[in-house]
């Protein structure tokens, strides 16, 4: 890969929104399975955020001089504080999930579902939702980690 700081701001534009349109792909082809058996979940939006985060943090994390925003200390401020909020209210919804699997059961939502189809269906949505969930949590923890290191590096290596 080149020098990040000879990327034209246009580019590293460009190449972001492709990465948000890619992880939001991702997100609706993990979620395709519960749409095409159209049931009636209602952890859409958390699972959508959780997957579409998991991917995006991914990138922040590892491809962060690579963003438009790279050089923007008070944007890395914002963003690192923001992780919290966003890290507490991840826990909650996953909080009401398990709690949900726990007390009425996935079974109780695919009575639709053919009987064949209903158990990996079942294990599909609880085994993808808690690895998303995690993936988001752990990522959503390690970004202000990260933000600090670049803000470090910045001040005192004139890198991001």
């Amino acid at each position: 890969m080149s020098d990040p700081g000879t990327i034209p701001f246009g580019t590293r534009l460009l190449s972001e929104t492709t990465w948000w349109f890619l992880s939001a792909l991702m997100a609706g082809a993990f979620l395709y399975p519960i749409y095409h058996f159209q049931v009636p979940y209602d952890y859409w939006l958390p699972n959508a955020i959780f997957i579409f985060g998991f991917f995006v943090y991914l990138r922040w994390i590892f491809l962060w001089r690579y963003t438009p925003y790279a050089w923007w200390i008070v944007y890395k401020g914002i963003l690192s504080f923001l992780m919290i909020f966003v890290f507490f209210w991840g826990v909650v919804q996953f909080s009401h999930f398990k709690d949900f699997i726990n007390e009425i059961g996935i079974q109780e939502i695919l009575h639709e579902v053919p009987t064949g189809e209903q158990l990996p269906l079942a294990l599909y949505i609880q085994n993808q939702m808690t690895f998303f969930a995690t993936a988001f949590l752990i990522c959503t923890a390690a970004i202000p980690f990260r933000m600090l290191r670049s803000i470090w590096m910045q001040v005192n290596r004139q890198e991001v």
